[in-house]
């Protein structure tokens, strides 16, 4: 049984051997300060990984203040062992079977549990590790003292149903790998993201050498995540596999324009905007972001998906979360959702 004292012990640990002072911040949607010693939540997040955006989105939404610690993935500070520690304290890391393949999709429920990832929320206030954006995600919702019910009761099952639906596109594919028939991906990935597999096998085995004094746990996921980005880099080298990818895009989206046309309000679920948009718009803007809008933008039957995107991409939180994140990199085939927008 893992005691508080041992994980607050790992957070000053991760915190103080993971992230520079420089890239340490405290956040508050509201104001523009907020007291240090008054944030329990920590957030571990790439700028541009989708799992972290949504997680900002919702920590924007519930109005929370928040410390970030933003890794540089090029850097490859989420291999550090005492970050990686720390996520396998989380009760996915415990619980979770490592991920060894690699199918496009970030989902813990299909992939596994890769320890070696973004994002991982501490909240010192109850001495918990979160490592799964979905549950994460939860978490935040539910806390005390958020600005809006993003679950409503009554819609539990229906908002978790949809969450997992949303955690099964394959952005991992479209942003890896080229669409056989026509990659219109913003060229610095078609040029930047080449290689980059084996970067990160490189880069895995070196942080494997330098463990110290590791667990049979912290070695099998390190292992794991060889094998994994292993199994990445034959992937996205596979037309077939990324034509299959793009295939199952597409059946989700047209899955989606079925479930909008019958949702009856401005929402997913009605008039009330709730965790489900909130997915759906982080989604959506990264599909759009790699150029797949087409897959709805050119489909009359879909275009309530392209409707709905244009209006819930607007949303303040994505904008602010994702979107106008500091160092996101552009997309022209974002701009008009930024175009005329406030910094808010």
């Amino acid at each position: 049984m893992i005691n508080s004292t041992d994980i607050l012990k790992a957070a000053e640990l991760a915190r103080e051997n993971t992230v520079p002072m420089s890239r340490i911040r405290v956040i508050n949607p509201v104001c523009d300060h907020a007291e240090a010693d008054d944030v329990d939540l920590e957030l571990y997040h790439f700028s541009f990984s989708v799992c972290s955006m949504k997680v900002r989105a919702v920590l924007e939404e519930t109005g929370s203040n928040w410390r970030s610690l933003e890794l540089e993935p090029g850097r490859h500070e989420n291999y550090k062992q005492d970050y990686v520690s720390l996520r396998l304290l989380s009760e996915r890391g415990r619980t979770s079977s490592a991920a060894k393949n690699w199918t496009g999709i970030s989902s813990v429920d299909d992939a596994g549990f890769d320890a070696l990832v973004v994002p991982t929320l501490f909240d010192a206030a109850s001495a918990s590790v979160i490592a799964d954006s979905l549950r994460i995600c939860l978490y935040l919702s539910k806390r005390s003292g958020a600005s809006i019910d993003l679950v409503p009761q009554g819609l539990e099952d229906d908002i978790l149903k949809e969450l997992r639906i949303v955690d099964k596109t394959p952005h991992l594919a479209l942003l890896y790998g080229a669409n056989p028939s026509g990659d219109k991906r913003p060229e610095m990935f078609r040029k930047g993201l080449s290689g980059e597999h084996e970067r990160k096998i490189e880069a895995v085995q070196n942080a494997y050498d330098r463990l110290v004094d590791p667990s049979p746990k912290l070695k099998v996921a390190y292992e794991a995540k060889i094998a994994k980005e292993k199994a990445g880099l034959e992937f996205v080298s596979s037309p077939k596999n990324m034509k299959s990818a793009v295939a199952q895009l597409d059946d989700l989206v047209d899955q989606l324009a079925d479930r909008l046309r019958r949702s009856g309000g401005a929402w997913f679920f009605g008039e009330q905007y709730t965790l489900a948009d909130l997915f759906w718009g982080v989604s959506l803007f990264r599909i759009e972001y790699l150029g797949y809008g087409w897959v709805y933008r050119d489909v009359d039957e879909r275009l309530p998906v392209a409707d709905y995107a244009d209006k819930v991409c607007q949303r303040k939180s994505i904008i602010n979360s994702v979107s106008r994140w500091p160092n996101h990199p552009n997309s022209s085939f974002v701009e008009k959702w930024l175009r005329g927008a406030p910094r808010q």
